[in-house]
C-alpha cells in the first residue's frame, strides 16, 4: 500500500498540532488560576504609596547606637549617613556645638536627593554662617530626580520640616566625578569654588560608590587634596587580601577598582 501526503496535508497538520498545543496551555493557565486564590498577598502593590516617601541608595548601617537591628531600608541608609557625618565630626546626635562654622561639601553619587537634604539637616547647615554643597552624578534622571527633592525641600521642608537654605547653598550636576578632566568651565568652576577661604572645612563625600570609579579613584582625590585642600570621608568596600579568585571576580563584576 502506496501513503502519500500533498502539501495540504502537510500544513494542515502543522496547523492542528499547534491549535492542539494552545488549548492544552490555556487549559492548564485556567486549571491554575483557578487554584490560586486571589485573596492572598498579590495585592501589596495596591498598598504603596506615591509619590514614594524616599528614593535611598546605599548599603545601609543596619544597627542601632544600641546594637538593635534597623528593619527599614531607608532608615539604614540615613544611618550610613548619619555615621559617617558624626565620623567626620560634622554632626552629633548629644547636641555638641558645632566644630566649624562654615563647611563645603563636594557630594560624589548623591542619588536622588534623600541624601543631599539629610546631610544638610545632620550637619544643622542652616546654622552655619557659611554652607555649600556641590553634588555630582552620572545618571540624567538621578539628576532631574534629585533637583526637584531640593526644589521641594527648600520651598515647603522635607518631611514637614524647613531646611531654612538658598536655592544657592546646592549646586547638583552631571559629571563622571572618575575623570575630572570631562567637566565643562561650570562645573570645574563650581568645584573649585569650594575651595574659598570662606569655609573653613572643605570635605570631600562619597558614600558607597567609590567601587565604581573607573579607571581610577586616584584623580578625584588628587583634585580634593590640591585643588581644595579637602578632608575625604568616605565608605568603601576593601577586598580582604587573601580573597579567592572567585571573590576577585564577583568585585571586578561590580565595576569595583
Amino acid at each position: 500500500m502506496h501513503n502519500s501526503f500533498s502539501p495540504r496535508d502537510f500544513i494542515l497538520g502543522i496547523v492542528v498540532g499547534f491549535l492542539i498545543a494552545v488549548a492544552l496551555i490555556s487549559i492548564g493557565t485556567f486549571a491554575f488560576l483557578r487554584t490560586s486564590d486571589i485573596y492572598s498577598l498579590g495585592h501589596w502593590k495596591l498598598n504603596l504609596r506615591t509619590p514614594l516617601r524616599s528614593m535611598w541608595m546605599n548599603l545601609g548601617f543596619w544597627k542601632t547606637d544600641d546594637g538593635k537591628p534597623i528593619e527599614h531600608f531607608d532608615e539604614a541608609t540615613h544611618t550610613l549617613l548619619e555615621q559617617i557625618l558624626e565620623a567626620a565630626g560634622l554632626c552629633a546626635k548629644d547636641g555638641s556645638p558645632m566644630k566649624s562654622d562654615s563647611v563645603a561639601v563636594l557630594d560624589l553619587g548623591f542619588g536622588c536627593g534623600d541624601q543631599t537634604i539629610a546631610l544638610a539637616k545632620l550637619i544643622r547647615a542652616e546654622k552655619r554662617s557659611h554652607f555649600r554643597y556641590v553634588g555630582l552624578t552620572l545618571d540624567e534622571a538621578q539628576l532631574q530626580t534629585a533637583r526637584r527633592t531640593v526644589d521641594r525641600a527648600l520651598a515647603l521642608g522635607h518631611d514637614g520640616e524647613a531646611v531654612g537654605l538658598s536655592q544657592g547653598s546646592f549646586k547638583l550636576f552631571r559629571a563622571n566625578a572618575a575623570k575630572p578632566e570631562t567637566w565643562n568651565r561650570t562645573i570645574r568652576s563650581s568645584v573649585e569654588a569650594l575651595a574659598d577661604e570662606t569655609f573653613s572645612e572643605r570635605w570631600l563625600m562619597a558614600l558607597d560608590c567609590l567601587y565604581h570609579f573607573s579607571p581610577s579613584r586616584k584623580p578625584i582625590f588628587k583634585l580634593a587634596a590640591k585643588a581644595l585642600n579637602a578632608h575625604v570621608m568616605a565608605f568603601d568596600l576593601i577586598l580582604d587580601e587573601e580573597a579567592s579568585s572567585w571573590n576577585t571576580m564577583l568585585r571586578r563584576s561590580t565595576g569595583s577598582n
